[in-house]
């Protein structure tokens, strides 16, 4: 991966920790810099503001997370209750990046964004 993909990965990756945690309102452009350690020049290379940023967020990080983790697993299961199964132990005991203790991230983000920009509502609808 170039280095300017990777960047916006880490940014991506960061600020959506941040929002997970704290709420896309609360998290500002500076705190995602700090977090991330990149220049203000190329946060803003890379997105043109904190919205576009956010869309990016829902397409490229939750949306593919999000199906990698609850869709894709359930497929091809010939069992469902196994199916639940896993996906709540994968979830409890494995994930790394979705963490329970936060809460659900699709409701997350959307009682979070939703109210910022409408957007966000009609990408996150999409989503749950």
């Amino acid at each position: 991966m170039k280095k300017a993909a990777t960047t916006r990965l880490l940014i991506l990756q960061k600020a959506f920790e941040m929002i997970y945690f704290k709420g896309y309102q609360i998290t500002s452009i500076d705190d995602i810099i700090a977090t991330t350690q990149v220049t203000k020049g190329a946060f803003y290379y890379h997105f043109k503001n904190k919205d576009e940023m956010g869309h990016a967020i829902i397409n490229e990080i939750l949306k593919p997370t999000l199906t990698k983790c609850f869709i894709e697993p359930h497929q091809n299961e010939q069992n469902p209750l196994i199916a639940i199964y896993d996906l709540m132990y994968n979830l409890r005991m494995e994930n790394e990046f979705l963490k329970v203790k936060h809460g659900c991230p699709a409701s997350n983000f959307t009682q979070k964004m939703t109210s910022c920009n409408t957007d966000f509502k009609y990408a996150l609808n999409e989503i749950t």
